[in-house]
This record gives structure tokens, sequence and C-alpha cells, in this order.
């Protein structure tokens, strides 16, 4: 339950994110739902290598609590960057938009 209400709140920011700059709303929603999932699966599977190349299987065996947290961190920070990976380019675009108008209006005075 407690996973559910974490994944609105990370779910919720994209959307309003996405809102805010004309974009699709739920599909950037389900987008930072997916990459949260997906980078934790990276991080196990980054995890699982380790484990193979160093010969060190005690890492894979006793340790699943600091492992998930660990996982749930690099997750956060994967959802973090891309929530500020899509905000300065959306931003950069608004902006130069924007430029452009007020070069149009000033053309036009002239």
């Amino acid at each position: 339950m407690l996973g559910l209400i974490f994944l609105f709140f990370i779910g919720k920011n994209f959307y309003t994110l996405a809102d805010k700059h004309n974009k699709s709303k739920w599909g950037y929603a389900i987008l930072s739902i997916a990459t949260f999932y997906g980078s934790q699966i990276f991080f196990g599977v980054l995890i699982g290598l380790y484990g193979l190349l160093t010969e060190n299987y005690n890492i894979l065996e006793n340790n699943e609590l600091p492992i998930n947290l660990l996982a749930i961190a690099f997750a956060l920070l994967c959802i973090v960057g891309l929530y500020y990976l899509l905000k300065n380019a959306w931003s950069k675009k608004k902006k130069k938009s924007s430029l452009n108008l007020l070069d149009d209006q000033f053309n036009e005075l002239s």
C-alpha cells in the first residue's frame, strides 16, 4: 500500500510538469512509473553481474533489505534526473519561442 502512494506522488509530479508544458499528461506519468521500475530492474541486473564477476555470492544471499533500499534510492535518482532533464528541455523550447515573439513584435514596429 505504501508503494502505491509512493508511485502516485511520482506520477503526479510528472503529470503536473507535462500539463504545465502542454505535453501528454498521462503518457509522462506512465513514463515516470515505468522508469522507476525499469531502473530498479537495471540495478538488480548490475548487482547480479557484480556477484557473478567477483564470485561474491554472499551479496545476493543475505542482504535483501539493504539491496532493496539501494535499488529504491537508485530508482529515485533516475526519476529526479529524468524530471530535471525534461523540465530543462521543455523550458528551453518555451524560452526560444518567446524570444521569437519579441523579435516579431519588434520587426512589426519598425
